[in-house]
């Protein structure tokens, strides 16, 4: 059995953060295949040519996209949920946009590929490009088909939406938010937030959510400063209620 490794967005910071995904996470995982959906640069292949030469060209796949404008349509719905979210937004709508966009967009190009692929997947992470981990517990070797492991902390009222170790069809559902936008907003009455998003997705597709994953990262931007794991009380005294 194979794991997809899904890889969205920008690789800005993937170059650095690249030895400590290694390290903590990749040597854990089964027969690891990478698909890449990502913001065409023009040093794309330079930036991936350690992860090629450490696992082989054949289990790298990728995809580079130019940002399409995806606001117009959606503006009257993000006027009212943008500013409901639980926690601020840390980046402005469109940007949020674009991440749940690449994210649908790396399961299509990740559907696209496996029927010429001689392997059965079954389990899928993701994985975001700029993340420098700390220190990781290696998950079971085997998720149920419809169970999601997320983090333990950086929840902001959902779930932490930067790294998750799921099954196939959990998967389905945590990349399929942005196409259930208006209906999240919409009839759902959701905030617009990542992390508040994805959870309803999750929950509207029935799909079973461990929130415990021992994993704990920094978000690097391409300044070189670091986002440190945001733990916050209500973190620590949920992980204290499901100890006790």
């Amino acid at each position: 059995m194979s794991t997809a490794i899904l890889i969205s967005g920008q690789l800005r910071t993937f170059a650095a953060c690249y030895p400590t995904q290694r390290w903590h996470v990749l040597r854990h995982v089964i027969d690891p295949h990478f698909f890449f959906t990502i913001q065409d640069q023009p040093d794309v292949d330079e930036i991936l040519a350690p992860l090629i030469a450490d696992y082989g060209a054949d289990r790298v796949h990728v995809q580079r996209l130019t940002d399409p404008d995806l606001t117009a349509e959606l503006t009257p719905l993000l006027s009212r949920a943008y500013h409901q979210a639980p926690y601020a937004n840390a980046a402005p709508a469109h940007q949020l946009l674009l991440q749940h966009y690449y994210q649908a967009a790396v399961w299509d190009h990740f559907q696209a590929l496996r029927p010429k692929l001689a392997f059965s997947f079954s389990t899928n992470i993701r994985l975001r490009p700029d993340l420098w981990f700390h220190s990781y517990e290696s998950h079971a070797s085997t998720v149920w088909e419809d169970e999601v492991l997320t983090p333990w902390w950086g929840r902001f009222g959902g779930l932490n939406d930067r790294f998750a170790v799921m099954g196939p069809a959990a998967a389905r559902a945590y990349f399929d938010v942005y196409a259930k936008i208006p209906e999240l907003l919409g009839s759902y009455r959701a905030p617009f937030h990542p992390e508040t998003l994805l959870l309803a997705r999750l929950e509207i597709a029935q799909i079973h959510v461990t929130q415990t994953l021992c994993a704990e990262f920094s978000t690097l931007r391409a300044n070189g400063t670091a986002r440190a794991p945001e733990i916050s009380p209500i973190d620590l005294a949920h992980c204290a209620l499901r100890a006790s």
